[in-house]
């Protein structure tokens, strides 16, 4: 009987520490961001090279055949929470945090120490138009050496930053 009252206890002090998901977002956030272009796929495919090239963003994968560019893991530098009515608190932000608390203090929402993502490029050709979509995948943010935040969407900003960064390129 000891031995099961000891376990009950290690167990309650493990789960108290660990971050408690209290304010779970509430906002519609896009999944990725897609324009039209008149450009020819050469001189799109090209201004996303450079673009990367310009900005410091690695690349892993480059498949021309199937359209598809995808950075190596990408840290991301801005990030917000909620109002507690689904607002941002700060436009302008990379993604936005589900608020998770590390403990009795639910107000304290629990910031990341680094935030790292994909960001995928992915070009189609429809009836003589071709279409670019931009969307950053498996967003992780980090708050300890092994724990990451379970709630982190993409807010569009960054996306619709790249999109009219490549589309202005050589305007």
């Amino acid at each position: 009987m000891k031995k099961v009252l000891s376990l009950l206890l290690i167990l309650s002090v493990f789960s108290s520490c660990q971050q408690k998901l209290t304010r779970p977002l509430k906002g519609n956030y896009p999944t990725d961001y897609t324009i039209i272009s008149e450009k020819s796929s050469d001189e799109l495919w090209n201004d996303i090279i450079a673009y990367c090239s310009e900005s410091g963003i690695k690349l892993k994968i480059i498949d021309r055949k199937s359209g598809l560019i995808v950075s190596q893991w990408y840290k991301l530098g801005t990030y917000t929470f909620e109002n507690q009515d689904g607002t941002l608190r700060e436009n302008g932000a990379n993604v936005v945090l589900g608020c998770e608390t590390p403990g009795k203090f639910i107000a304290d929402c629990q910031p990341p120490t680094i935030i790292w993502t994909f960001i995928n490029f992915k070009l189609n050709e429809k009836n003589n138009k071709i279409s670019l979509t931009v969307r950053l995948s498996d967003l992780k943010a980090w708050y300890s050496e092994w724990e990451y935040l379970k709630q982190v969407k993409s807010t569009g900003f960054l996306e619709k930053q790249i999109i009219d960064k490549i589309f202005n390129a050589h305007n």
